[in-house]
C-alpha cells in the first residue's frame, strides 16, 4: 500500500509540472512580401523569450514556444510584424515594404 501511495504521489507531481511548464508545440509559416514572394533569412523571435529561428530560403521557417506567446517578424527593408500564438499553429506572415521614398541620386567620381 505504501509503494502504491508513492507512485500515485509520483505521478500527481509529474503531472503537475507538466501543467505548470505549459503547452509547448512548435509554429511553422511562410514569410512572404506583398506581392507573395518569399523572404529567405527572415527573422524569427520569442518576444518573450528571446528564441529565435530565421526562414529558409523558401521563406519557411519552424519554431517551438507556447500559446500565448509574441512572435515578432522582421526582415531589413521592411516593417517588423508581431504576432500572438494560440492555437493555431500554422501561422503565414505577409511584411509590408518599409519603403521610404527615396530619389533617385546622380554622383560623380573623378580619377586623377
Amino acid at each position: 500500500m505504501k509503494i502504491l501511495g508513492k507512485k500515485l504521489l509520483f505521478f500527481l507531481f509529474v503531472f503537475s509540472v507538466h501543467l505548470i511548464h505549459g503547452q509547448t508545440k512548435t509554429f511553422t509559416g511562410k514569410v512572404t512580401d506583398q506581392s507573395g514572394l518569399p523572404l529567405p533569412g527572415a527573422s524569427i523571435v520569442v518576444k518573450e523569450t528571446k528564441l529565435s529561428s530565421i526562414s529558409d530560403l523558401d521563406g519557411n521557417y519552424s519554431i517551438k514556444t507556447e500559446n500565448g506567446k509574441t512572435l515578432v517578424f522582421s526582415f531589413m527593408g521592411f516593417k517588423t510584424k508581431e504576432i500572438l500564438t494560440s492555437e493555431t499553429s500554422k501561422l503565414d506572415v505577409i511584411l509590408d515594404d518599409n519603403s521610404l521614398g527615396f530619389r533617385r541620386s546622380r554622383s560623380n567620381c573623378f580619377g586623377y
